[in-house]
């Protein structure tokens, strides 16, 4: 009982297939979270094979086989018609998210300056005469693999923070990213001012002697 071709989705073997091998290894960015694998056995109209417990079809490719952050195995059985077995094993290790960038970040008071890019982590913003606050909408580059904050407040990635402050003074709004498996962190920081009113008018004048005029 062996198998003749044996290959996955994810990337190429290391030893390359050999029939007489038994363990192989590959290793798949944090990015690959599942592979496939596609294998035939020899007498393939007789031999069974098990794909991490579950039935192959010689040639065709299996259902995607979830990949977690370190090390996977993936045992493939082989049982010949006579009841003999042999087990080919493949270590699989997902690499830990080292993407802490974010791929988006905008101020509901504004637009931040310089335009954003994930490379520049210091931004300016002007709001508007009246600004009370703003919320901020931060998107991380790999959603599920980071922490995101404002202020020391968690946030969702793609969604609006709670309100912030606007003082009229320089407000401070920091995002830190932290990846969840390798820790690397980045931050973000926008310095929010508020525009100074130019407008001396008087919206209305009242005296309580009597009538202006005009």
């Amino acid at each position: 009982a062996f198998l003749t071709s044996m290959r996955l989705s994810a990337g190429a073997l290391s030893p390359v297939f050999n029939r007489d091998s038994l363990n192989y290894s590959l290793s798949v960015p944090y990015g690959t979270a599942s592979t496939t694998v596609t294998a035939t056995p020899s007498a393939a109209a007789s031999a069974t094979f098990l794909v991490n417990g579950i039935a192959g079809v010689a040639g065709v490719t299996t259902a995607a086989v979830p990949l977690v952050v370190g090390i996977n195995s993936i045992p493939i059985v082989v049982t010949a018609d006579n009841g003999i077995k042999k087990t080919y094993t493949i270590s699989v290790t997902r690499a830990q998210n080292a993407n802490a960038d974010l791929a988006g970040l905008s101020l509901s008071a504004g637009s931040l300056s310089p335009a954003f890019s994930s490379s520049q982590t210091n931004y300016t913003l002007i709001a508007p005469v009246g600004t009370v606050a703003t919320t901020v909408t931060p998107a991380a580059s790999v959603p599920g693999g980071v922490s995101l904050t404002i202020n020391g407040t968690a946030v969702v990635s793609g969604s609006a923070s709670p309100s912030i402050p606007v003082t009229g003074g320089t407000d401070t709004v920091r995002v830190a990213v932290v990846t969840s498996d390798s820790g690397v962190s980045k931050s973000y920081t926008v310095l929010v001012t508020r525009a100074k009113s130019t407008n001396a008018n008087l919206s209305s004048l009242q005296l309580s002697a009597g009538t202006l005029a005009p």
